[in-house]
């Protein structure tokens, strides 16, 4: 039977019957999308899984080489380094209940995720100015790699939760509201958590770590969400980790510093728009010129 929880007042469960859908917090009026629970192999797999740290010179070197961002490893031995190896280096001995919750899409305006790349800024400007219904998404299917992402990242907050202190690594989401520094319009920002109170905290679950050309470019459109994340918390810098999604005992984690962020976001999202003449006649049609297309 699908639980239903507000995640913006954190209070009240409700069980209902029938298939995963949406209601309305009775507290706060904000939507709420049902969950269900895995079974119970999964959740077994996902308290014994160890990942071990992996070697990241190669991610960092491919970032500044890359880009303008200043990145480097967190130091195993610095106190951010032994509370991730807390976190992910040893398997969790207490109970934790993990669930396959789902998400609602077509939601308005627009999200920090809209800016990772130029197609799904022009997706979402074309959104924005229609009216999308908004949708509830759910996958039954618990071994799929988006499922496995959002477990894997519950299993770290849960390790965090009983093993970290809040003052260190926090995995309570974040959700601040903020007008792009480009373009003017609100956008929505959502962290996964932050770190020693000052940054916000990116996780993200893959398929191994990044080590050919192809696997490496994928930080690109994280780095424009860790600048966003970052923006709107007053600082220039985030902790992106990144875990592997196997579970089979092999499974690897890496923790690395990120700055001068912005830089690296406005100049792109610059070019995006002198080079794609849809995208600027979509900007200018929502009224947020606040871009220099000179």
């Amino acid at each position: 039977m699908p639980l239903y929880k507000c995640s913006s007042c954190q209070k009240g469960e409700i069980y209902l019957p029938g298939r995963v859908t949406v209601i309305e917090c009775n507290r706060c009026l904000q939507p709420i999308v049902g969950s269900t629970p895995i079974s119970q192999l999964l959740r077994r797999r996902l308290s014994s899984t160890e990942w071990i740290r992996a070697d990241g010179d190669v991610l960092v070197d491919f970032i500044m080489g890359s880009t303008c961002v200043q990145a480097e490893v967190i130091d195993s031995a610095s106190v951010l380094g032994q509370a991730f190896a807390a976190c992910l280096e040893s398997r969790r001995l207490f109970n934790a209940t993990h669930r396959n919750v789902g998400h609602l899409s077509g939601r308005p305006g627009f999200a920090s995720s809209d800016f990772k790349k130029r197609g799904a800024l022009r997706r979402a400007c074309l959104r924005v100015l229609g009216s999308s219904e908004r949708a509830v998404q759910y996958n039954p299917n618990e071994e799929d790699p988006s499922v496995l992402g959002k477990l894997v990242e519950a299993e770290i907050g849960h390790r965090a939760s009983k093993r970290i202190s809040d003052d260190i690594i926090s995995t309570a989401k974040v959700l601040r509201r903020v007008n792009h520094p480009l373009l003017g319009v609100e956008i929505h920002v959502l962290a996964d958590g932050d770190v020693q109170q000052t940054m916000p905290l990116e996780i993200k679950t893959q398929a191994g770590m990044p080590e050919d050309e192809r696997s490496l470019a994928r930080i690109f459109p994280t780095l424009h969400q860790l600048a966003l994340q970052a923006f709107s918390q007053g600082v220039d810098e985030a902790v992106l980790l990144l875990v592997d999604r196997r579970f089979d005992g092999a499974g690897e984690y890496l923790a690395i510093r990120v700055r001068n962020l912005l830089e690296y976001h406005l100049d792109l999202v610059q070019n995006w728009l002198q080079q794609g003449e849809d995208l600027a006649s979509l900007v200018q049609e929502l009224s947020i010129g606040g871009a220099s297309l000179d």
